[in-house]
């Protein structure tokens, strides 16, 4: 049995070894014979397969434009609730001086100059009575004395008066005293400006614009901005720099203003020249986002309020920052980008937003219902492109795009964009299918210079980076068109604004060619909407300029 047994084992080893390499031949076979058969469809499947990833992810990453804005211009306006900082009960407020004379240690400043008024800022060492004498240049020249507010600890000795009851474009003369009045009064130099044309009238308004107020300050380019004769001058953020405090107070942040604000040359442009005034990141830290830094967003905003916010114009409520002003019938929107702001590496969905829905829908509203000839926005970051980093519009392109469309769908007429951030300057034009859009760029005034664009832009009219520049818009209303001359001037170089040379090339690259200064002039039959006939004629609508465009300019 047991030899039985050991043959059948062997026997069925043998089968099973057998039916083994049987079966493995029959399938290696068909297998073999099956790749031979599919190696194209094979790779036509894979081919096929790749094509169809690439449409999914071209899907995924197509945005899904966010929806129209609607104003109506006839309901009313509806009130918004701003959160003002809390601040805490040691809010580092300095303590009054006891000894001595009573010093003025910023200002006297101009600041939200209209037809009928202007602000006088100032800061002191105590609380001490101050006034204004004001009269007219020229006429009968009575004079009228106002006494402003007694600088208060809770304000840091800061004070702000509004004058009245002036006469649209008037020059005047001003006096500031400080002190109780009688001999010890101390009375400072005499000094002159001019109010704006009566609102809603067509006039001549020229405006200066420039940001970045840091480092090694030339004075000289204030002069300069003075020797142009602006109405006025609108400072386009970064006004100083507080990235370097390490122990974020008040009183780190006064001190950084009070520096800026005491350089002579500046200090004499704004004892003539009113000047309009909004944030950006460098007053808080580099690149704040809301929430990012609350440490050094409350103590940031209050010395912001009483160093800046307070030469502006009233906000539209409790503690917005941004304003609207007009001059004659040009008409402004300023725009805070830092209060509302969601962090610029998020993904640009239906929540990301640069200015906030409550702002938004004021732009909105300003841009469709104001009555001003031209309407200019004032953003202190690059509105279009190509821009530096991720601190400008392009970051947010889905809510820019947004605003672009509402213009276009709105016919809004005659609007143009002054914004700075990006440490190198330019003017550019938007031409979208149904609008015309144009930028003046004017960074910096002063801090390091940054790099533009290696490569031609189309939206790109011209370029500059290795200045240090000031930008001049004049704006004529009177004639028909309305025309606009943008200059842009260099520090230490004659500027006559309105009258430079044309540029000789939309990109200057460094060391090969200087465009500033340079003026373009355009009417308001370049700007603004197009003629039905031409806007049917257009392709589809492409945003400006392209993001492959945008992406080459170097890293902020």
């Amino acid at each position: 049995m047991g030899l039985t047994y050991r043959a059948s084992t062997g026997f069925f080893r043998r089968a099973a070894t057998t039916w083994a390499v049987a079966l493995f031949l029959v399938v290696s076979g068909t297998a073999a014979m099956g790749c031979g058969r599919s190696d194209k469809e094979a790779k036509q499947a894979s081919a096929e397969g790749k094509k169809k990833k690439k449409k999914s992810k071209k899907k995924k990453a197509k945005p899904v434009a966010l929806p129209p804005l609607s104003v109506d211009c006839a309901a009313p306006v509806t009130a918004h609730t701003y959160e003002l900082p809390k601040l805490s009960e040691e809010a580092d407020l300095r303590a009054p001086a006891t000894e001595g004379a009573v010093q003025l240690t910023s200002g006297p400043m101009l600041g939200a100059v209209a037809d009928q008024s202007v602000k006088v800022w100032l800061r002191m060492d105590r609380p001490a009575p101050w006034r204004v004498t004001i009269w007219p240049t020229k006429g009968v020249k009575k004079k009228r004395v106002i006494e402003g507010a007694l600088p208060a600890q809770e304000h840091d000795f800061t004070s702000t008066l509004e004058i009245g009851e002036l006469k649209p474009a008037t020059p005047y003369a001003y006096q500031v005293e400080v002190g109780a009045a009688g001999k010890g009064a101390v009375k400072l130099p005499e000094k002159a400006f001019h109010t704006l044309a009566a609102t809603g009238t067509p006039g001549k308004l020229r405006f200066a614009v420039g940001g970045h107020i840091a480092g090694d300050i030339d004075g000289k380019i204030f002069t300069q901005i003075a020797e142009t004769k602006p109405d006025f001058l609108v400072l386009l953020g970064d006004l100083m720099y507080a990235d370097d405090i390490k122990k974020p107070s008040y009183s780190a942040y006064a001190a950084k203003y009070e520096r800026n604000w005491n350089v002579p040359e500046l200090e004499e442009l704004t004892q003539a020249v009113p000047a309009f005034m909004i944030w950006d990141d460098h007053e808080i830290k580099k690149g704040y986002f809301a929430g990012s830094s609350t440490n050094r967003y409350e103590p940031a905003r209050l010395a912001y309020q009483l160093y800046a916010q307070a030469h502006n114009p009233a906000p539209p409520y409790p503690g917005a920052l941004h304003y609207q002003f007009r001059a004659g019938d040009v008409s402004f929107f300023v725009a805070d980008v830092r209060s509302h702001r969601k962090n610029p590496k998020d993904e640009d969905d239906h929540k990301k937003t640069l200015i906030g829905d409550a702002q938004k829908a004021e732009l909105a509203r300003f841009l469709k219902c104001d009555p001003g000839k031209v309407k200019v926005i004032v953003s202190p970051v690059m509105f279009g492109g190509p821009a530096n980093g991720n601190q400008a519009w392009t970051a947010y392109k889905r809510e820019r795009d947004q605003l672009l469309s509402f213009i276009e769908a709105e016919k809004v007429d005659n609007v143009i964009v002054v914004s700075g951030d990006q440490q190198w300057s330019a003017l550019l034009k938007y031409d979208r299918p149904k609008t015309i859009v144009y930028e003046l760029l004017a960074t910096p005034l002063s801090k390091e210079l940054g790099k533009g664009p290696t490569g031609p832009m189309k939206s790109i009219v011209a370029r500059d980076d290795d200045q240090h520049v000031f930008g001049v818009v004049d704006i004529d209303t009177t004639v028909t068109p309305a025309t606009i001359a943008f200059t842009l001037c260099a520090r230490g170089k004659p500027c006559k604004p309105g009258e430079e040379p044309a540029p000789t090339t939309a990109l200057d690259v460094e060391g090969e060619q200087d465009n500033v200064p340079f003026t373009v002039k355009i009417t308001d039959a370049d700007l603004g909407v197009k003629p039905e006939t031409a806007a049917a004629a257009e392709p589809a609508p492409v945003a400006a300029p392209p993001a492959a465009a945008e992406a080459t300019a170097a890293p902020k």
